[in-house]
């Protein structure tokens, strides 16, 4: 990978970030040197190039690093655009795995790491989050499980190759709230020489209803699991590597509904002499929006060719493949139904008379209805083993 040899032996190990220019440059870094690993890699390319777009260039760009794939020149000088980009490069004479997850991503640069011993503790393991991943080791040592078991509880592999897990679609835009009061009612009338009460004050208007929530967004299909290379001189011990694309994500919360308006006040009572006159009573008050729908779930993402190729085979040791599907996302919640708005003040009375009622609170919208779960797991992505 590009490291001395004399400051690995020195320091250990040795970490650096490299600046790739073109995909060219990044297949001269991390891709196999040996042509029937490419063509192996080529293989499991091939037989899940139905479950992706022709026109996918991660996809492609992945075949062209690890596999056979050719690109056009168009093609090269669209990913090329994307350039530069930096690689992690990390090489080391003996190395143990600290225990827990060592995670390269989410959606990092390609990761290389050289090895020369390299031993895995149970307790210990390594994952890709939507990370290219190029592993060489002379030695391979894997420790078997012991009593009592670490913390936290290791997964049933040591080199798991995911896809990322993404956060939540966005959530629906909230409703309105409606600040625009119903009408006040009107005054009423004296008889002609305020002997008395003409006609009644009349009562407030309605308010008016709050904005309905939006529909929270679909999940997207789940985040690939990209590709990995994992070539070992030696192994000892029972090696296992899992393939997973991404959960597909899930839907947004629906937008709360806003909420309504205050009734308008009553009508006051007039002053009639000796007469009472009674006031308006208030406007029921505005109803509350509906919650917004939540989004549907996003289907689960696929993985590309994981190649394991180990040359010697200590006894009784051996290579575990376990990809697996993805699963579907979950689905978003509806939003909260809007309050309904304070029924309007009762109007004042004339002398004598009774103050109008203070109207009735609006009703509450309707909860958002949950969206639906996705409806596909993702496909199962290939494993290759080259053993003796």
């Amino acid at each position: 990978m590009g490291h001395d040899p004399a400051i690995i032996e020195r320091e250990g190990s040795h970490t650096t970030r490299v600046k790739v220019a073109s995909l060219k440059q990044m297949r001269d870094i991390i891709g196999p040197v040996d042509v029937e690993t490419r063509k192996a890699n080529q293989l499991g390319f091939d037989q899940s190039a139905s479950k992706a777009s022709a026109c996918d260039l991660g996809s492609a760009s992945h075949s062209f690093i690890y596999g056979t794939g050719e690109l056009s020149a168009e093609q090269l000088a669209e990913i090329d655009s994307h350039f530069p980009v930096e690689v992690t490069l990390t090489s080391a004479v003996d190395f143990t795995l600290p225990l827990g997850n060592t995670a390269y991503g989410p959606n990092a640069p390609a990761v290389g790491l050289n090895y020369g011993t390299l031993t895995i503790p149970y307790g210990a393991w390594i994952t890709t989050l939507s990370t290219g991943l190029s592993l060489t080791a002379t030695s391979v040592i894997i420790s078997p499980p012991s009593s009592p078991p670490p913390t936290p509880a290791p997964p049933s592999y040591q080199i798991g190759i995911l896809g990322a897990t993404q956060s939540v679609a966005a959530a629906g835009a909230a409703g309105a709230p409606n600040t625009t009061p119903g009408g006040a009612g009107g005054g009423g009338g004296c008889i002609w020489g305020g002997g008395g009460c003409d006609s009644g004050p009349s009562g407030g208007s309605p308010g008016n209803a709050g904005g309905n929530g939006g529909i929270g967004a679909n999940g997207a299909v789940g985040s690939t699991a990209l590709a990995a290379q994992i070539n070992i001189n030696s192994l000892t011990g029972i090696l296992g590597v899992a393939s997973q694309g991404g959960t597909g994500q899930t839907g947004g919360q629906g937008g709360a509904g806003g909420a309504g308006s205050s009734g308008g006040a009553g009508g006051d009572g007039p002053h009639c002499g000796a007469a009472g006159c009674n006031g308006g009573d208030g406007g029921t008050g505005g109803a509350g929006g509906n919650g917004g729908n939540g989004g549907n779930g996003g289907n689960g993402g696929s993985a590309q060719t994981v190649t394991v190729t180990v040359t010697t085979l200590s006894p009784g040791s051996n290579v575990i493949a376990n990809p697996m599907a993805s699963p579907p996302g979950n689905a978003g919640t509806g939003g909260a139904a809007g309050a309904g708005g304070p029924g309007g003040a009762g109007g004042g009375s004339g002398p004598g008379g009774t103050n109008g009622k203070t109207g009735s609170s609006g009703p509450s919208g309707q909860a958002g209805g949950n969206g639906a779960a996705g409806t596909s797991s993702g496909p199962v992505g290939q494993i290759i083993l080259r053993l003796p």
